[in-house]
């Protein structure tokens, strides 16, 4: 671990992994359950611009708490690593911090090439347009979730939240998974 990134609430770390030779980015979910309730709150803003590309504002709030020192991080890693190649991860509210990122970097920091993209227990993040967005990007993109974590369940759908792609989901005991699109 290279980077300590923390304001707020909102943490991440960073570093290189050898094994991958990639620059990774892993968000920490909620510190605790008033640090969640304080972060969604299921109103969506349009940060983007293409301004149907909506995103649930609570998380994007959390995410920008740290994104300057994040992109910052990743600039000073890449020539210090001698690569573009990105591994972004996390849990719970920091799934959807590492979704936010990897938005950013196919959107709008494109000199990276995001190689590996896992997020566990992640909430839907942003509106269709957001989802497909993402999906057209062909990022190479894994959301672990299981039968029991009520997360991915919100924001509800009706509410006009979709998750982006791809999901691996696991049953009551951990015994057998799906691969969902």
């Amino acid at each position: 671990i290279e980077y300590i990134v923390e304001e707020k609430g909102s943490k991440a770390i960073q570093g290189f992994d050898p094994t991958t030779n990639t620059i990774f980015t892993a968000f920490r979910g909620s510190s605790n359950i008033q640090n969640w309730i304080e972060n969604i709150q299921v109103k969506k803003i349009a940060p983007y611009t293409n301004t149907s590309v909506e995103v649930e504002k609570g998380f994007y709030k959390a995410y920008n708490l740290i994104k300057h020192q994040i992109i910052e991080n990743l600039d000073v890693l890449k020539n210090k690593y001698k690569t573009n190649q990105l591994f972004i991860t996390g849990h719970s509210l920091g799934a959807a911090m590492g979704t936010l990122l990897g938005y950013d970097i196919v959107t709008t920091y494109t000199d990276y090439d995001i190689k590996h993209f896992v997020n566990f227990g992640s909430p839907r993040v942003g509106n269709r347009e957001f989802a497909e967005s993402f999906h057209t990007y062909n990022i190479p993109s894994f959301r672990i979730t299981h039968y029991y974590d009520i997360v991915p369940h919100v924001p509800e759908e009706f509410l006009d939240y979709l998750h982006v792609s791809n999901e691996i989901w696991y049953n009551e005991e951990n015994t057998e998974y799906k691969i969902c699109d």
